[in-house]
């Protein structure tokens, strides 16, 4: 597609959003209904822009840097190759991008103006179909949080607390990664969602997902790193190991997206704890203490998309499960499901207001070891309570990538709304 012809469709985009205005509750459903038709036609623009860059990047120039790269790597086009190139095609893409995102940033403050309170969302109860906009909104910026959090802890990964100071979007680091990198708990939660299909967990699809994983599928530069034991093993064995010792972190941070499946579908306690062991026990524990720990988080984690206020009873349910004796064995232990939860449930209740998100990120980084793990868990809800900045955003390298997972596939968009 030609560049001018792009910029006139953006136009056009821009000039049916000026028209779209609530005008009274009644009026919601056609309102948001409109946005996700202008929301879509950004989206294709976006699209159609990106495959722009992907020509040029391929063009000899880039030729160089590919052929210099291992047989198999997989080449994704980021902004850190293309942007500053001094090409002026590239910069004109990414210009056009750029004022892609202003839209984008101006429909989703209309769609989620603060009707959060209980009066509120009742008038929008008939509007509902299965979870509602301001839910779906808590939930895409859930992820987000997700994947930032891990992304300020993978430079600081292993190492002990008070050995180090907290940077936002620190370079190199544990892993000598370029600044804003995510690592295999983003990875593995991409590869948890693309194994929803229909609205199901399909564990088939979870377990080859898995096998790509390794491969490098869902990391930023398609080269896998930093992935835990129990994972591994699991993955090499062809899922065929015992996992019941298994009690990493690694098991919650690939299944705890499952949350969105029991909202929308308002699964029973039993249903909750039947899925949750049935997807970690791939690689981790499905023992009572571990569905124990993973319902806790998903509880709470429930609650903030609902948008309620009042958090105490998990905060007293956390210190019910930290005064038993299997639970003290592992708190301290680094890596272990009991210690991330410690960590970041002493975070999050530490931190019940904050002006920037990266006071509490700053908390619980610094005290170190499984740095990018906990940063990611307690992100997750952090991001379903407050919206990321779209300036700390725009830091996380494939960041784009992240919603283009979601909105590739029909089934996925109508599960999560993610726009």
């Amino acid at each position: 597609m030609k560049i001018t012809k792009i910029d006139n469709k953006i136009e056009s985009v821009a000039d049916k959003h000026s028209d779209a205005k609530i005008i009274d509750f009644k009026d919601y459903a056609e309102y948001n209904k409109k946005l996700s038709e202008i929301m879509e036609s950004v989206n294709n623009l976006a699209d159609d822009i990106h495959d722009n860059l992907f020509d040029l990047a391929c063009l000899d120039k880039w030729k160089g840097w590919s052929d210099s790269q291992p047989v198999g790597t997989k080449f994704y086009v980021t902004e850190d190759m293309l942007r500053n190139t001094g090409d002026k095609n590239i910069d004109i893409l990414w210009e056009l991008l750029d004022k892609l995102e202003d839209i984008k940033d101006k429909i989703r403050v209309s769609k989620t103006e603060d009707y959060s309170t209980k009066d509120d969302l009742d008038v929008f109860e008939e509007e509902r179909s299965t979870i509602d906009s301001h839910i779906t909104t808590r939930i895409r910026h859930s992820l987000f949080g997700f994947v930032l959090g891990d992304c300020l802890g993978v430079p600081y990964e292993f190492n002990p607390p008070g050995t180090f100071k907290f940077e936002p979007f620190a370079e190199n680091g544990t892993h000598h990664k370029p600044s804003g990198t995510w690592s295999d708990d983003t990875a593995l939660t991409l590869a948890m969602l693309d194994a929803i299909v229909d609205g199901e967990y399909d564990e088939t699809k979870h377990k080859n997902n898995l096998k790509r994983f390794m491969e490098g599928e869902y990391f930023p530069d398609g080269r896998c790193f930093d992935v835990g034991n129990a994972t591994y093993k699991a993955i090499q064995s062809d899922f065929t190991n015992t996992t019941d010792n298994e009690l990493g972190n690694g098991g919650l941070l690939r299944i705890w997206t499952l949350v969105v499946l029991s909202l929308q579908q308002e699964w029973s306690a039993e249903k909750e704890r039947y899925m949750i062991r049935k997807a970690s026990c791939l690689t981790h524990s499905q023992e009572e203490l571990y569905v124990t720990c993973c319902e806790l988080y998903f509880g709470l984690l429930k609650s903030l998309y609902r948008g309620e206020k009042d958090l105490e009873h998990y905060r007293l349910w956390y210190e019910e499960i930290s005064q038993r004796p299997d639970f003290k064995r592992y708190e301290t232990k680094e890596g272990v499901i009991c210690n991330a939860i410690a960590n970041v449930m002493d975070t999050f209740f530490k931190f019940p207001e904050y002006d920037d998100i990266m006071e509490p990120m700053r908390h619980i980084i610094e005290k170190g070891f499984d740095t990018d793990s906990n940063a990611a868990l307690l992100g997750a809800l952090l991001g379903a309570k407050q919206a990321i900045p779209t300036n700390y955003l725009k830091k996380i390298r494939g960041i784009e990538r992240i919603d283009k997972f979601f909105l590739t596939d029909e089934q996925k968009r109508a599960l999560y709304l993610c726009l």
